[in-house]
């Protein structure tokens, strides 16, 4: 049988007295994209930086690929590609120079790096910008030269550390058409957008250090333990604070014209509950649970816990 992609069992990362990661368990063992989600703090970075061999830490079990992260970190790193959050690259070098530069770092022979940069320029919409500095490339561009490098060495396993923060919609688009073609390749991916997490194949939510919840996007949205609506009509201030105050509502969220309730209700018990506040002009609509009222379901969970 084959050994997990990766595979973490009560890790934990102290730094000084501080607890980054508290038990962490984490079994990946198919090809596929997957997405850390979590607010800063949450330990995602940390996570990360330990699957490519940069921090020390205590765990059970530790592997990617079947190699220990501890013990075998060289045999990971000819296997594994990295993008870290900060850019990496040298801004005074040409797009090619630093193409040529991560070749020799990782031994590639000259005539397979000729037609692996070929190929990854290809894809990433970049060969016509092989004489460009590095430092005047777009930041969309930056990145998607920071992932073709990481991927000169056919690498079976790539680390992106928030890929896309700080780049418009356009460029973290393309980004994503580049990932999807990369068949057989295990991404791992920390982002703070949560229509990429969407987009992943499976999420893991990080929360002070540890995993609430963990599944492919459809999983974790069914695990919601409320009902959603979307209230449509003539909306008062009034209104709205009567509906933050009700016993009914758990919670109500207000963007824009929009106002979502979410609540252990049925339909008709709400709306029979909303004629009492509002006896006209008020309709009910469902909604799907989103990955956003997870993650904040979660949270303050997570927050009781610790108050209690």
């Amino acid at each position: 049988m084959a050994a997990p992609i990766i595979a973490l069992v009560n890790l934990r990362k102290y730094f000084g007295s501080v607890l980054a990661l508290d038990g962490l368990d984490l079994i990946i063992d198919q090809p596929c994209i997957f997405g850390i989600v979590g607010p800063d703090g949450a330990g995602k970075t940390t996570l990360l930086r330990i699957l490519v061999g940069l921090l020390d830490f205590t765990a059970t079990t530790a592997t990617v690929l079947g190699y220990d992260i501890a013990a075998q970190p060289q045999a990971i790193k000819e296997r594994l590609g990295y993008v870290p959050q900060t850019f990496g690259l040298y801004p005074d070098l040409s797009v090619q120079h630093n193409l040529e530069f991560f070749a020799d770092v990782h031994g590639l022979p000259r005539a397979v790096f000729r037609q692996r940069s070929a190929e990854l320029l290809a894809i990433a919409q970049l060969e016509k910008f092989t004489t460009f500095l590095t430092s005047s490339l777009s930041g969309g561009m930056k990145q998607k030269l920071a992932l073709t490098c990481a991927l000169l060495h056919q690498p079976q396993v790539l680390i992106l550390d928030e890929p896309n923060n700080g780049v418009d919609v356009i460029a973290r688009g393309e980004m994503w058409t580049i990932l999807r073609q990369l068949r057989g390749v295990t991404i791992v991916m920390s982002t703070g957008y949560l229509d990429e997490a969407e987009r992943c194949d499976a999420v893991a939510y990080l929360y002070r250090g540890r995993i609430r919840v963990q599944g492919t996007p459809p999983q974790v949205k069914a695990g919601f333990p409320w009902k959603a609506y979307r209230v449509l009509g003539d909306l008062s201030p009034a209104l709205i604070t009567s509906l933050h105050r009700a016993s009914w509502a758990h919670r109500v969220r207000v963007v824009g014209e929009t106002v979502t309730v979410e609540t252990p209700l049925s339909r008709p018990a709400l709306q029979a509950a909303f004629h009492d506040l509002h006896p006209d002009g008020l309709s009910l609509e469902p909604v799907m649970p989103t990955l956003e009222m997870v993650f904040t379901e979660l949270t303050e969970q997570a927050e009781r816990e610790l108050r209690g």
